[in-house]
């Protein structure tokens, strides 16, 4: 649903002259993301432990932490993107969780990353997934505020 969201919200800022920066980020995050869920399915699958049960109480926390991800969407509406397209003239939206945090929609990346393996049983997806993507979004992130100081969204 997501990755719609941000498709059609792409394809409107793009009408209003955004401009797309940085797409590779976007690729080594679409890579990671689908290894991560492949790595969660081989983990729980080849476990030797004989009958795994899901964990409601993580189920439950995961249910909030999607919640944060909708309230990011929500917020920033047709200016919210996995890509990072920059609107000349357009200034930054300090909404919702923009208003506490500058990039809340990452931070609820990070904690789903952490508990949904931790749902299925799958302790190393649950440590190694968000490292890597705390350490592509540094890197995204050294990149991304130059971009967003001269034009902001």
């Amino acid at each position: 649903m997501e990755l719609k969201i941000a498709r059609e919200n792409e394809i409107w800022l793009k009408e209003r002259g955004g401009v797309l920066k940085e797409e590779r980020r976007y690729r080594w995050s679409k890579l990671l993301y689908m290894s991560f869920l492949v790595s969660i399915f081989w983990e729980a699958t080849t476990r030797s432990v004989p009958d795994l049960h899901l964990n409601y109480f993580l189920l439950f926390i995961l249910s909030f932490i999607i919640g944060g991800k909708i309230w990011c969407i929500y917020s920033l509406k047709k200016f919210w993107n996995l890509k990072q397209i920059v609107v000349p003239g357009v200034y930054i939206l300090k909404k919702g969780p923009y208003k506490y945090a500058k990039q809340p929609y990452n931070i609820f990346t990070i904690a789903s990353m952490f508990i949904t393996p931790l749902i299925f049983g799958a302790y190393i997806s649950a440590f190694v997934y968000p490292i890597l993507y705390i350490i592509l979004s540094k890197i995204s992130l050294t990149r991304k505020e130059p971009a967003f100081s001269k034009v902001s969204l």
